[in-house]
């Protein structure tokens, strides 16, 4: 008896023959209340599920419910990741029944942004789409992805869905390659990476390699620059190129020649001159020269050139026309001697004819005169360009014996006017003059403070 109860399973037919085998008759309350049991098999899919009928937690299906009353009974089934499934079993006295029940499975709302965008979303190695991508279909829990996109490196994320709750994930990509951003100094250069043109400076480089590349920049007029640059992956790198100018050459001439010429502001040599190791750019020559006018001008320089730049300069003269009175005198000009004032015909003590001063350079000016026994101030005279002035000089006399000849009738003095062989002529008062004859004089010389003629 005790090996057929412990399947577990009583039937009324197997209560009766038992009560039999004991001698019993069956009563009828029995009988009745048999016939009032009923049974369900319960299934789930999946296993593991937790079981509650009415309330009271039975054992995790497959089960055989043999103790069930007949009427209405409350399942609910119950398992982590699935929805509760919950149902009604309806038994009639008696009923023998089956049931199966599915679990629905729970899912999570993911959203995947990334930037870029197009990337590839695989999970546990199967395709899913593109970003941006909604996964409505993933099971709670926890589950491993992974982005892919040509041009950056592969990336895998863990997520962990707890529930229904929307969920947004952005996710940047590193490229697997670098980027080199290339300014120079002065732009324009051409860009080489590894020997391969990239375009002109200013210039981005995308797609470098990850570690060390040949950057080369070359632009004419300028020494080549050459060196190596770590390129890091993900990373754009700046690299500001100063380029070094090949020295340029400046020849200055100037007609006429020998103007003093000027490169910003420094004296640089007489026309014709040569600059060398000049910076390439713009610079200010001038070249100035007496009696011209002063030339200026910008010269742009190009690199490693060689530039002649002429200077026409302009006379900026005019003239000083002088006469005096009396004739024969000497004219200086800021000191210098620039002649004697003609004698009008033989008027020697009247007015002269003009001693013209020609090619006077333009500005101011002191103008004297100079003759023995006789003075007159200076005067400042203003010369302008292609004008001529008139200047007039009336001396005063002053007599001043400055000569003495001892003759053997005594001593002589006055103002020498000519000696000779045969005679001495000396101006004794003014305006009277006498003549000594040679054999009469037996020593002549000039007074003290005075120089003797040739």
């Amino acid at each position: 008896m005790k090996s057929m109860c412990s399947a577990g399973i009583v039937t009324p037919a197997l209560l009766a023959g038992l009560l039999m085998a004991m001698g019993a008759e069956p009563s009828a309350a029995v009988s009745k209340k048999e016939a009032s049991v009923c049974q369900a098999h319960i299934t789930v899919e999946p296993e593991g599920a937790t079981l509650l009928v009415d309330g009271v937690v039975r054992d995790a299906p497959p089960i055989l419910l043999a103790d069930l009353a007949s009427g209405d009974h409350l399942v609910v089934l119950r398992k982590p990741g699935f929805r509760e499934g919950r149902f009604t079993l309806a038994l009639a006295a008696g009923q023998k029944l089956a049931q199966h029940y599915k679990l629905e499975r729970l899912t999570g709302l993911l959203l995947l942004l990334t930037e870029p965008p197009d990337v590839e979303v695989y999970v546990g190695g199967a395709f899913r789409g593109k970003t941006p991508f909604l996964l409505s279909d993933l099971s709670v829990g926890a589950h491993r992805l992974k982005l892919v996109k040509a041009g950056f490196k592969t990336k895998e994320i863990d997520v962990n869905l707890t529930d229904r709750t929307p969920r947004k994930e952005e996710i940047n990509l590193v490229s697997d390659t670098g980027k080199l951003i290339v300014i120079s100094e002065p732009p324009g250069a051409q860009v080489k990476l590894n020997g391969v043109s990239k375009g002109i400076s200013p210039c981005e480089c995308d797609r470098v390699p990850e570690g060390n590349v040949t950057l080369e920049l070359t632009l004419e007029g300028y020494d080549a620059y050459l060196d190596n640059v770590k390129a890091a992956a993900g990373q754009a790198q700046k690299i500001n190129v100063a380029l070094k100018a090949i020295p340029s050459e400046l020849e200055i001439v100037s007609i006429p020649p020998k103007a003093r010429i000027y490169v910003n502001n420094e004296f640089r040599g007489e026309a014709p001159v040569t600059i060398r190791d000049l910076k390439p750019g713009s610079h200010r020559a001038r070249a100035e020269l007496m009696a011209h006018d002063t030339m200026a001008r910008d010269v742009e320089v190009k690199p490693a050139a060689k530039i002649t730049e002429e200077f026409r300069l302009e006379q900026n003269v005019g003239a000083i026309h002088v006469t005096t009175e009396p004739a024969g005198v000497n004219i200086l000009l800021n000191g210098k001697e620039m002649g004697v004032t003609p004698v009008r015909g033989s008027e020697t003590n009247r007015i002269s004819d003009a001693l013209k001063i020609e090619k006077v350079p333009a500005g101011k000016h002191e103008l004297s005169v100079s003759m023995k026994q006789y003075a007159a101030k200076p005067v400042t005279v203003i010369v302008e360009k292609d004008k001529a002035i008139s200047r007039h000089f009336k001396l005063e006399r002053h007599f001043v014996p400055d000569y003495e000849v001892h003759t053997t009738a005594g001593v002589v003095r006055g103002v020498l006017v000519c000696a000779d062989k045969d005679n001495v002529k000396l101006e004794v008062a003014p305006g009277v003059f006498k003549v000594i004859s040679a054999n009469k004089v037996k020593n002549q010389r000039p007074l003290a403070g005075h120089s003797r003629p040739e």
